[in-house]
């Protein structure tokens, strides 16, 4: 039997993860829920950094970006600056054509400041089926980005 430091009960080995042993599967999970619901815009941010870190590794370009840094440039954006539309900052894992995506603006500088722009999944994948007018925005949004 191992103690669970957080519900302060006693609970057989399989409660627990391997590399867990202070904390039984179902506080972690109810944690990681609280973490979820109470903020969402920062839990999809940091979560977002698992996925870019992969991606940077098998794609072999530089990675420099972290949760928190991602939290204080695009935290408080509500709208996708490349299209216009409304972020969906849903707590679950599901994605919509508006949920926020991580965009590398010049794909082999990496995941780097200064590179990294969040836009709707939409806005990611324009190319293959956006309408005219939707394109116009986002070419507008390129042109704007490089100028600057």
């Amino acid at each position: 039997m191992i103690y669970c430091v957080k519900c302060l009960k006693y609970k057989s080995e399989n409660h627990f993860h391997k590399s867990t042993k202070n904390r039984c599967k179902e506080c972690i999970s109810k944690y990681a829920r609280d973490r979820m619901h109470n903020d969402p815009v920062k839990y999809k941010l940091k979560a977002m950094i698992k996925g870019a870190r992969r991606r940077a590794k098998l794609q072999k370009v530089p990675f420099d970006i972290d949760g928190d840094w991602l939290v204080t440039q695009f935290g408080h954006l509500t709208h996708c600056p490349a299209t216009g539309v409304k972020f969906e900052w849903t707590a679950n894992r599901v994605k919509s054509k508006n949920s926020p995506t991580l965009d590398k603006f010049i794909p082999e500088k990496g995941y780097v400041k200064g590179n990294v722009h969040v836009i709707s999944a939409r806005a990611n994948s324009m190319k293959s089926n956006a309408s005219t007018d939707t394109l116009i925005m986002f070419a507008q949004w390129i042109l704007k980005q490089s100028s600057s």
